[in-house]
């Protein structure tokens, strides 16, 4: 098995009970933290396609996958790589196979030690990280927000999947989020049920409705980029609100129906990369060094966003 350059890097902690859930790019750890001082090994399962963010929800553990080498069957077999580019020509994306996952794996884990893979949802850019949403007036179900943001997996690998921007394609697989429903009590039946477009223009009907607030082309003058894709989301299910880190946008989404988000508010910095949202956070930018080109950050403060006593009282 060939490793990749993260193949040993850790990537999301979940926690439930005495249990602590570790994901990594090749799979997942799970410890017993009884003793938080001194916690202790229980399972170490290897199952490629990174980044492998983790959550939980009662015997049911969720992972984050996105890279190529992802396969449904979890196996370490990987997929040959393309034949090489022509001199001068950059690699193009991987030959479609039908056995590539990318997506959201689903595990049980009533067995803590031998956690077994009971769904698999696929979408079109894989799972960079995921969100857990509960609701409350919902115990038969729970939701997952999918922040895909690779690239666009070919029709031919996955049916449906489509690249470009909304001008030229409609029906672009960028420019959302995917919604899946898992019933817990059957979640080999999970399937994704919406895929909304939270950077439209509510005025206007444009899908690419937000723009990360900067320009990176030098001289400052050219167009900012389309947001088209959430880094994270993090969720208030019980005031059924959510909010999203999405490029330089932080943006607030209504999950009263969590089937069905919607975006309420945006706000935008110039930065390039967003990590978690937290009620209060400090991300960075990045400048690049005249003497060594080296990419430095610095950090920026995030502009919160405000509502009023009566704006929270109707989204509540």
């Amino acid at each position: 098995m060939a490793f990749a350059g993260l193949a040993f890097a850790n990537s999301d902690l979940a926690f439930q009970g005495n249990h602590l859930f570790l994901g990594n790019f090749y799979g997942m750890n799970i410890f017993d933290i009884a003793d938080p001082a001194n916690p202790k090994l229980l399972t170490s399962m290897l199952c490629p396609g990174g980044q492998g963010d983790v959550s939980v929800y009662k015997n049911l553990m969720f992972m984050s996958v996105e890279m190529q080498n992802g396969r449904l069957d979890c196996s370490t077999d990987g997929f040959p790589p393309n034949p090489p580019p022509a001199a001068g020509q950059n690699p193009g994306p991987p030959a479609a196979q039908k056995d590539r996952f990318r997506g959201v794996r689903i595990f049980d884990i009533s067995d803590i030690k031998n956690p077994k893979q009971v769904g698999a949802v696929q979408t079109c850019r894989g799972s960079h990280t995921h969100t857990l949403v509960n609701d409350p007036k919902d115990k038969d179900n729970v939701y997952i927000y999918v922040s895909g943001t690779s690239f666009v997996r070919p029709n031919e690998e996955l049916a449906g999947c489509s690249d470009g921007t909304p001008e030229k394609n409609p029906d672009t697989a960028k420019f959302r989020i995917e919604v899946i429903k898992v019933p817990v009590a059957a979640p080999q039946n999970a399937k994704i049920v919406s895929s909304p477009r939270i950077f439209m223009d509510p005025r206007t009907g444009v899908v690419n409705g937000l723009n990360n607030g900067g320009s990176h082309d030098g001289d400052g003058t050219g167009k900012p980029a389309d947001t088209d894709q959430c880094h994270d989301i993090t969720v208030y299910s019980a005031i059924g609100l959510a909010a999203g880190a999405c490029s330089g946008n932080g943006i607030i989404l209504d999950i009263k129906d969590p089937a069905n988000p919607k975006r309420v508010d945006a706000v935008n910095d110039k930065i390039i990369h967003t990590g978690t949202p937290r009620r209060s956070q400090t991300t960075a930018k990045r400048s690049c060094s005249p003497t060594n080109g080296v990419a430095e950050w610095e950090p920026v403060a995030v502009r919160p966003i405000q509502m009023s006593g009566e704006q929270m009282r109707s989204l509540t």
